[in-house]
């Protein structure tokens, strides 16, 4: 499914409109990371009012852009690709039994292999 950001923001905004906390947070997401939009004043304008509004994760950035605007994108960046990892399904471990043998036993069967 093709992502459609202009309709995203729209009904973001709506919900930002009736007073939803997480839609602020959300619309000042998209406008920091994505290319083709990004306009920090107003995602500062939207973390501001999600923060105020009680949302501890939108304080949180604000507070890491005021110590250090470059770690905060970074950090959010990495929370975000966090999330979306998240929703991939869940992979089994790989199997590790073919762990290499101490070095004695390694030079061992690398001579028994030689035979």
């Amino acid at each position: 499914m093709k992502k459609d950001i202009a309709k995203a923001i729209e009904h973001l905004e709506i919900a930002s409109a009736r007073g939803n906390m997480y839609a602020d947070y959300r619309l000042a997401q998209i406008y920091l990371f994505e290319a083709d939009i990004f306009d920090m004043e107003k995602a500062l304008e939207y973390l501001n009012r999600s923060a105020h509004a009680g949302n501890e994760s939108a304080a949180l950035a604000l507070t890491r852009m005021a110590n250090n605007q470059f770690l905060a994108v970074a950090t959010n960046v990495l929370d975000l690709v966090g999330s979306l990892a998240s929703i991939d399904s869940y992979r089994q471990p790989q199997d590790c039994t073919t762990m290499p043998h101490p070095r004695k036993e390694r030079k061992k069967h690398e001579w028994e292999q030689r035979m």
